[in-house]
């Protein structure tokens, strides 16, 4: 029950941003700590995840300018899943949250941030709440590849992606962008 583990157990509920706030208020040293583990299927949080990873990922901008105002890391790229901050945002399209890290240093190349929003979520693309073209067409706009070398490790491209997933709408936008499957 460390301060670290009660600011990550914040996690995907916006409601809770202030609570994290304090936490982190009370503890600094925990904006730079990486989640060691134990993680049993991303459970309880996603090994080499940061608080940063989280917040982007919920679109908690408070959490994310005071964790970087603290010295979190906008390109840290460890986690275990979707690695880089910036492929959290993109994974939930949260495009506050993804302009606000490209305004702040984070590297629109970073490692999966366009293949996640390729992907689309754990909807697939579906949910059209979450506007995954726009979080494409930003990250492509400020500099990533939609054709990167396919010597990286999925082989893939986040048109590939994006057809894997289903994801038409996301699909379509990588298309008219230009974006092959390799």
């Amino acid at each position: 029950d460390s301060p670290f583990y009660r600011a990550l157990a914040t996690k995907y509920d916006l409601e809770r941003e202030d609570e994290a706030l304090e936490i982190l208020e009370a503890n600094p040293e925990i904006a730079m700590l990486e989640w060691p583990g134990p993680d049993e299927g991303g459970q309880p949080f996603i090994m080499g995840s940061t608080l940063l990873h989280y917040a982007a990922n919920d679109g908690k901008l408070k959490l994310m300018a005071k964790l970087v105002e603290l010295g979190a890391n906008v390109n840290a790229s460890n986690a275990n899943w979707y690695r880089s901050v910036l492929s959290w945002a993109a994974n939930n399209a949260r495009l506050e949250a993804i302009a606000w890290l490209l305004k702040n240093g984070a590297d629109p190349k970073s490692l999966d941030a366009l293949h996640a929003a390729a992907w689309g979520g754990s909807s697939g693309g579906e949910d059209e709440s979450q506007d995954y073209p726009a979080a494409i067409e930003m990250l492509v706009a400020a500099g990533a590849d939609l054709n990167p070398n396919l010597g990286d490790e999925y082989k893939s491209t986040p048109l590939s992606v994006a057809i894997e997933s289903g994801n038409a709408r996301s699909r379509l936008t990588i298309e008219r962008l230009g974006g092959t499957q390799g």
